[in-house]
């Protein structure tokens, strides 16, 4: 391996590795940002369907209810 001399290819080199590992930071950080929004994304859904379907039950059982009273 060769050796650096120079002080400012030492700080070019240096200024290189800091900007990688910037880089493999940011990335780790964007896929947890990502995999988090995608858990609770399938979260609402779930919470959104069942709602609804809750919803739509009770719409029917009042509607049943109302068609019975005449």
């Amino acid at each position: 391996m060769k050796i650096i001399t120079s002080k400012k290819a030492q700080i070019t080199m240096e200024l290189g590795i800091l900007l990688m590992v910037a880089i493999v930071v940011a990335v780790v950080a964007a896929y947890h940002y990502l995999t988090t929004i995608k858990t609770t994304g399938k979260t609402v859904n779930k919470t959104v369907t069942n709602v609804s379907s809750t919803y739509s039950e009770k719409i029917k059982d009042l509607a049943n209810q109302l068609g019975n009273l005449t």
